[in-house]
């Protein structure tokens, strides 16, 4: 006899074990799977390593402004505008690391007293995120046929 189809985890069961794994927030009820806000890269990890095990699906947003049915995903929602952090910034070779939650006005609160600035033309354009501008290759009003992803050197993925 054929063995029966791995069925996806229970919502209650999943937020419960985010609950006790992370540091983040995590939100259940609202939709099918739980939101989850993770407070740092490790929470990131391991909350996607928890979705993996259980079979569920995993949906990144960043401020949810250019996230056509992000409300209405059938998946564990991670939320990483809490993962905002400036790690490194040169501004004599003009180029920054920063975690993918960080606000374009935040950036650009740290990087215009330096001289630098990111002319971008994106919806909702201070809320922005730096993964959600990547997720979307934001045009610079500068350039037309210029993009974020133009001006980004490497992106690192968990």
């Amino acid at each position: 006899m054929p063995s029966a189809a791995k069925s996806p985890a229970d919502p209650a069961w999943l937020a419960r074990r985010l609950r006790t794994a992370l540091r983040g927030r995590v939100v259940a009820g609202a939709t099918r799977w739980p939101l989850v806000e993770p407070a740092d890269e490790a929470d990131l990890r391991m909350a996607t390593e928890i979705a993996a095990q259980a079979d569920v699906p995993v949906s990144v947003r960043g401020a949810g402004l250019d996230s056509p049915g992000a409300a209405t995903v059938d998946a564990l929602v991670l939320d990483c505008r809490r993962l905002d952090k400036v790690l490194e910034f040169d501004p004599a070779a003009g180029w920054i690391e920063a975690q993918a939650g960080l606000s374009l006005a935040a950036l650009e609160a740290i990087v215009a007293p330096r001289g630098w600035r990111l002319a971008l033309d994106a919806p909702g354009r201070d809320a922005a995120t730096l993964g959600g501008l990547l997720g979307v290759d934001a045009p610079l009003r500068a350039n037309v046929a210029a993009t974020i992803g133009t001006r980004v050197a490497a992106v690192e993925a968990l």
